[in-house]
This record gives structure tokens, sequence and C-alpha cells, in this order.
């Protein structure tokens, strides 16, 4: 019996159509698989700092005010409660965040240093806690008391908002949960200064 065998060429043209078939279909593949582990990570450390935030409270008689006048008191609140490799006076300056125009928008506008407190978790989560509008005292009832930052992927990329980077926003009771995911802003690159600061919030709700 006669078997005929694949031409050399029909290989070649076998071969050039899986690779463009992959090169279609693998890069998307990669970035859903990201995108799930970003979104799995925003989950883990939104718990993990609203678990360390209700233990501040708790040391304070259920309350946030009054604790807050400077940077020391962040790292000296919160240092204890979060499982950290690395805490830093000044975050982006001592290797806990990332320096200006190391991480953006996800309008792709690049941000500034975070000068604040800063911390490395255990898994390489990066962390920043700073006051809102970078004027400590002004926490009371339903307020907000401090703003976050969390790079759930480290100092690996992207370093975007809205895709690995989150801000949170840390409340004082009683009618707010102690931790609430930014409530303006898109998650897409249309929002201005608010582009990708939505996402937080929408990715804790599926």
């Amino acid at each position: 019996m006669y078997n005929k065998a694949f031409t050399l060429a029909e290989v070649l043209v076998t071969f050039a159509i899986i690779g463009i078939v992959a090169s279609l279909t693998i890069p998307g593949i990669i970035s859903n698989y990201n995108d799930m582990v970003f979104k799995k990570g925003l989950k883990k450390n939104f718990s993990i700092l609203s678990k360390a935030t209700n233990l501040v409270k708790s040391d304070n008689m259920d309350s946030l005010i009054g604790l807050f006048h400077s940077n020391v008191d962040v790292r000296e609140k919160f240092g204890g409660y979060l499982a950290t490799a690395r805490v830093c006076p000044s975050a982006s300056f001592d290797g806990c965040w990332h320096r200006a125009g190391e991480w953006t928008r996800m309008d792709g506008v690049s941000q500034p240093d975070q000068w604040r407190s800063g911390f490395i978790l255990a898994d390489g989560t990066l962390v920043v806690i700073a006051p809102p509008g970078g004027v400590y005292g002004n926490c009371s009832k339903n307020n907000i008391c401090l703003t976050s930052y969390i790079d759930v992927n480290g100092f690996k990329g992207p370093n975007m908002v809205g895709k690995d980077i989150f801000g949170l926003n840390i409340y004082e009771g009683p009618n707010k949960a102690p931790v609430i995911p930014s409530l303006w802003g898109t998650c897409d690159s249309t929002g201005g200064s608010g582009s990708g600061r939505l996402c937080a919030l929408l990715y804790l709700q599926e």
C-alpha cells in the first residue's frame, strides 16, 4: 500500500498557520490570566487592610479619631497588624513604592512619588497609607480618615491604576465599612484624573 507523506511545503504552511493562531490567541489568554490574578490579589489585600483597620480601631475604643497626626503614627498603628517584610518612612524614596514616572493611571499619565508611609507585605504587595489631601487630623465620623494605594503585583508591571494598582479609603464608622474602594472615576482610559480608580469597586463586586 502506498502512503502519501506530507511535503515540506505542507509542513511549513501548517506550522505557519499554527504560529499565526498562537500569536493571535496567546496574548489574550495571558492578559485574561493576569487580570484574574490581579483581581484575586485585590480581594485578598482588601481583606487584609480591612482586618488591620478593625484591629487598630479596637485598640482605640473602636475609633480612628485622634490616632493619626503624622506618618510615624501610621507606621506604628498599622505596622503591628500587617505582615510586613519592610516598612518605609517615605514610600517612594525608601523602596516601598514606585518612583515618579514608574507608575501610571489607566490613561497612561505618569503618577508622582509617594512620600508618606509605605509597607512591603510578606507576599510582595506594596502599600502606601496617607492622609486625605495630604493633611492629618481631619478624621471624623463617616469621613475618610486615610487613603491607601496597593500594588498587588509588587514592583513587577504593569504598575497601572486599575490593573495591578488600586486605591482604597479607610473610614471612621459607624455607618461605613472600615475600608471602601474609590467611588469615583472610571475603569477605563477616559476618566482623566480618575482614570482606573473605579476598577477596584467593580472588581470587588464580582
